[in-house]
């Protein structure tokens, strides 16, 4: 089975397209915005070299997983990532998750922690923990421009200009080629999928609910 081969996978009523690598234990590797499977390339290749099995899967609404008819909350985020983790055969996974994916994880250690051998989160921490501080708002001022209406029509403006610019604040140090971006424009070239990578951010509730409140208690 190569990095490269596409394997797709029915979880919590929708079709998950998804790059797989390695064998043994199940490693989940869940993406952000504004990124795709492929963002994990070379975490699966070095994974897979160390003994797991890691899939890497389009999230909820990404071509070429589904397009959802609703947009996205925490609670489906989480199931997902456990139906994803039955639907592949296992009873357990390591679950890493960046941005949207590290939501996502938290969400299913928070449903079913039994089912989440090891969490592994980047860049968003968990619910509980955040403290709303005029800096912080203003990091994630982003979370507030992205519900408002025709936000994905602007953010798709000049061959997707908003794209560089985020990384560029995000990642001041970081100077990508011109073709780091491919694989998310390709994504992003569905219309439908752009409007439902922004459906996370119209379901985000500005208080979460009190089960995802909860302390984890995942290794």
């Amino acid at each position: 089975m190569t990095d490269d081969a596409i394997h797709h996978v029915e979880a919590n009523g929708l079709r998950f397209v998804y790059l797989e690598a390695g064998a043994g234990p199940l490693v989940l590797m869940l993406h952000g915005f504004p990124d795709t499977a492929r963002t994990w390339d070379h975490a699966r290749a070095a994974s897979a070299a160390a003994g797991v099995r890691v899939v890497c899967p389009w999230m909820r609404g990404y071509a070429p997983t589904a397009i959802p008819a609703r947009d996205a909350d925490a609670e489906t985020l989480g199931r997902d990532v456990l139906g994803l983790i039955a639907a592949l055969g296992a009873e357990s996974a390591i679950v890493v998750g960046h941005d949207w994916g590290a939501a996502a994880a938290y969400a299913a250690a928070a449903l079913e922690p039994a089912r989440v051998r090891r969490l592994i989160t980047v860049a968003i921490p968990h619910p509980a923990t955040l403290r709303p501080t005029p800096r912080r708002v203003w990091g994630v001022r982003h979370f507030f421009a992205y519900k408002l209406r025709g936000a994905p029509a602007r953010f798709a403006r000049d061959d997707f200009a908003a794209l560089p610019a985020i990384y560029r604040r995000w990642s001041p140090t970081w100077a990508p080629g011109p073709d780091e971006f491919a694989a998310i424009r390709e994504t992003f070239a569905d219309a439908a999928s752009l409007d439902a990578a922004f459906g996370y951010y119209r379901a985000l509730r500005l208080r979460p609910p009190a089960w995802l409140r909860a302390p984890i208690t995942v290794p």
